[in-house]
């Protein structure tokens, strides 16, 4: 939950999900039945969001991550819904809800 006009996040399996430290300084909130999302106890930063849904699979905040990990094209999802004052000026296909898979 935050006030930014996006949020970036990447599936990784969660067989391939390791924290390579900092793990006890987190919590968990169930933001509704179906979502967990982890963040920093100490600064409250988004850390991923864990979906009932999808076990296999985790959401991991892009601004949590070292590096420059290498990351499919992207997209935009819930256009339809952005903030009115966010302006969308790259050529990257977009999409009012979520896309079909």
């Amino acid at each position: 939950m935050h006030g930014a006009a996006f949020a970036t996040f990447a599936g990784v399996a969660r067989d391939n999900f390791r924290y390579v430290r900092g793990e006890t300084d987190t919590k968990i909130y169930a933001s509704s039945d179906s979502h967990e999302r982890v963040f920093c106890a100490e600064c409250g930063s988004n850390i991923l969001v864990d979906l009932a849904e999808e076990p296999a699979s985790l959401y991991l905040s892009m601004s949590a991550i070292d590096g420059d990990p290498p990351r499919p094209p992207g997209y935009h999802i819930y256009v339809g819904s952005r903030a009115a004052w966010h302006e969308i000026t790259d050529d990257l296909e977009q999409y009012d809800s979520e896309p079909l898979e």
